[in-house]
């Protein structure tokens, strides 16, 4: 029992949790995080939206189990190697995606249409890949990847009644379409992956792909850090941004292309320089240099 709730906890992959600090940014930016009552509304928020990924991340586990068993990495996953068994994997997504929908939708009763239609988006986009073959279709499968990085700034943005600066949505949107691209490549060049989509996809797409991505959220980044700096009346903020921002880019790009997977959860976690100027970046945000 207890080595199925490991495994159970595992498939869960906490670790990508981290992705939801993007549900607290509209609030930082937008100077809405006044009270500890919208903070741990944001963070209820982020640990509900954290169970519905699991549930999705489950799901997919289940329905791709067999050819995750032929690969060299995913066969280590629970599911796969036959230490969860489907029925109770399943059951258990189940039970995760009722909790974190309706836990994400009664603390914020006021705005539960934008908060419904944000979730659902994300369940039934991400559905629609692990199950119904969107996955299988070439640039769609990034674009999903990349949405819900998006639906995650629109969540927070509904939780705390922020309204979502273009500059940051584009920014989110060209940054986690290139953290996308930039995966699959290094699935492709890897030659261990067994997606589908990659025999439609070349290297060379790819990787164009995910420099013009790169190149223009590096461009709307600067504008949005032009845009608070102006706001906010903070003479250097643009500058100082702007430059975390570029060498922030360049540093993520390197180790993207030595890393063995080219996950960003993994790429980030495993380079100490990028999560100290993400610190630096903060600092220079709240005291509004």
């Amino acid at each position: 029992m207890k080595s199925e709730v490991r495994a159970f906890i595992k498939s869960m992959r906490p670790k990508h949790w981290i992705k939801n600090i993007l549900i607290l940014l509209p609030a930082i930016f937008g100077m809405k995080i006044g009270t500890a009552d919208m903070l741990l509304k944001l963070i209820w928020g982020g640990v509900m939206f954290s169970l519905i990924a699991s549930g999705i991340y489950i799901i997919n586990d289940v329905h791709d189990s067999e050819k995750d068993a032929l690969h060299p990495i995913k066969c280590k996953r629970p599911i796969a190697a036959g230490v969860l068994g489907k029925e109770k994997a399943m059951t258990g997504a189940i039970i995760l995606l009722v909790i974190g929908f309706c836990g994400s939708i009664i603390p914020n009763r006021d705005h539960w249409l934008s908060i419904t239609l944000i979730l659902s988006t994300y369940i039934v986009s991400n559905l629609a890949y692990s199950i119904f073959g969107a996955k299988k279709i070439p640039v769609l499968d990034i674009v999903i990847v990349s949405l819900g990085y998006v639906l995650r700034i629109f969540l927070g943005g509904s939780i705390s009644s922020t309204e979502i600066s273009t500059w940051l949505f584009v920014t989110i949107l060209c940054i986690s379409f290139f953290m996308s691209a930039q995966k699959r490549l290094k699935e492709m060049e890897r030659g261990t992956d067994h997606r589908d989509v990659l025999q439609d996809y070349s290297t060379y797409y790819l990787r164009a792909a995910g420099i013009v991505t790169l190149c223009a959220g590096i461009v709307f980044f600067i504008l949005w850090a032009m845009d608070i700096g102006a706001n906010r009346g903070g003479h250097y903020f643009p500058y100082v941004a702007s430059g975390i921002g570029v060498l922030s880019a360049l540093l993520y790009l390197y180790d993207a292309e030595k890393s063995d997977s080219g996950d960003p959860v993994d790429v980030i976690l495993n380079d100490w320089v990028l999560i100290i100027m993400a610190i630096v970046f903060a600092v220079c945000f709240v005291m509004n240099i």
